[in-house]
């Protein structure tokens, strides 16, 4: 199926933080922190608009011995430096907001292999 095919099984954007409270492995109820932004029932596809390491933290409690065949990361850049950029023949600002700004190579190191251990 392709990204973007209609059905109507796909829920809107718009929908609530998840706190599904399904228990993990020893019984505890974990809830996914976050904002489920994409549902596909036919699929189960779900995307979640979250911190990364609170949201893969809660999934390993919730699936202890791995569930997921793939993980798709899209991690900051750590370009925004208040630079410019020439795009479509325009200056812009390097600035996508603090999430993308550098604290500095070791803190940038740090955070990538935090992310990094998580998946793996």
């Amino acid at each position: 199926m392709k990204l973007g095919a209609e059905s109507r099984s796909r829920s809107p954007v718009n929908e609530r933080p998840v706190r599904s409270g399904k228990p993990n492995a020893l019984g505890t109820p974990v809830s996914l922190p976050g904002k489920c932004v994409f549902k596909d029932a036919d699929t189960g596809v779900r995307l979640y608009q979250a911190n990364c390491l609170d949201f893969m933290a809660r999934l390993s409690e919730r699936f202890p011995n791995g569930k997921f065949d793939m993980i798709f990361a899209d991690p900051p850049y750590f370009l925004s430096n208040g630079g410019i950029t020439c795009h479509a023949g325009k200056m812009i600002k390097v600035d996508k907001g603090a999430w993308d700004q550098s604290q500095g190579p070791e803190l940038n190191h740090q955070f990538n292999h935090a992310w990094l251990s998580s998946c793996q």
